[in-house]
């Protein structure tokens, strides 16, 4: 919180470009010990090596600026400024309890725009063995006496149900950035028309507890057996899935990690609404059919 206020960035793109920064070796963070839910930030050798030479830039750069400038001058400008910057905050305060009053709910279409849903690739396997995979988003959890299942949604007839229905086990996966253009390939290739839909493929594994083909590339894995059935009409089915086993990349399990830290890491793909995909801090990562455009280094 005191590095967004002194930045002026929003919470989740600083916590987005710290991440990028401490894969460059600059930062560490450590949890803190009086309050679990902030994260201390430091700098690395690596970062302080750097300090001379960033002063340096910094230097030649006030020399440009103030070139020809006399001290008082410079001062004086540094008020104005100050007062520039309370002035803006002051009317973005104003601005703010403005919009409170103004502010009203109007009837709307009926639709799930603005129920973003993380999408997630179903796998199973076809009648030769070889793996399948249909892209989903309405997945949702539920409790049972056996334990914590899954609810999945999945609208008109399409192979990758028929597979579901009769094999009765599939693995869901979560999509990440990296997969976003395989994965939106998957959701705009109808492999009931396409036979050689399975041309392009993730690195496969093999299920740990079920016989369901899983991806490695995906940071969140799970494995489902089908319990129930429920049919909605209109070709929509939802399935109760027991939820057999979870695999999840080891950078997401350091819990002294804060969770949304491990989230943005995992880096899922939402789809918000209006047939658009967006980052989980909130970047348009491009309409259906886009994505797809720029998949690289996929097997067929």
């Amino acid at each position: 919180m005191e590095l967004a206020q002194k930045t002026g960035l929003a919470k989740n793109t600083l916590t987005a470009m710290l991440c990028r920064i401490e894969e460059n070796g600059l930062i560490c963070r450590e949890v803190s010990a009086s309050d679990r839910r902030q994260s201390l930030i430091s700098l690395t050798p690596k970062a302080r090596a750097l300090e001379k030479r960033y002063n340096q830039v910094s230097q030649q750069m006030n020399s440009l600026f103030f070139k020809d400038f006399e001290k008082v001058e410079i001062k004086e400008l540094e008020q104005y400024l100050d007062r520039i910057v309370f002035n803006l905050e002051r009317a973005e305060q104003a601005l703010k309890k403005e919009r409170m009053y103004m502010m009203a709910k109007v009837k709307a279409k009926i639709g799930n725009d603005y129920c973003p849903q993380a999408l997630f690739l179903y796998g199973t396997k076809q009648e030769d063995g070889q793996p399948h995979f249909g892209l989903f988003c309405w997945f949702g959890y539920y409790h049972s006496a056996e334990g914590l299942g899954v609810m999945a949604c999945i609208g008109e007839e399409k192979q990758t149900k028929d597979l579901i229905r009769k094999n009765g086990v599939f693995s869901a996966n979560l999509v990440s950035e990296q997969l976003l253009p395989l994965a939106d390939y998957y959701g705009c290739t109808y492999g009931r028309t396409i036979p050689n839909k399975m041309q392009y493929l993730p690195t496969v594994e093999q299920g740990q507890v079920l016989d369901v083909p899983t991806i490695a590339e995906s940071p969140v894995s799970f494995e489902l057996e089908v319990k129930k059935t429920i049919p909605m009409g209109d070709g929509s089915d939802i399935f109760l899935c027991l939820i057999c086993n979870v695999t999840q990349d080891e950078k997401l399990l350091d819990m002294e990690v804060p969770f949304i830290e491990r989230l943005m890491k995992a880096a899922p793909v939402f789809a918000p609404g209006e047939d658009t995909y967006s980052s989980i801090d909130g970047r348009y990562l491009g309409k259906w059919g886009e994505p797809m455009k720029n998949m690289a280094n996929i097997k067929e």
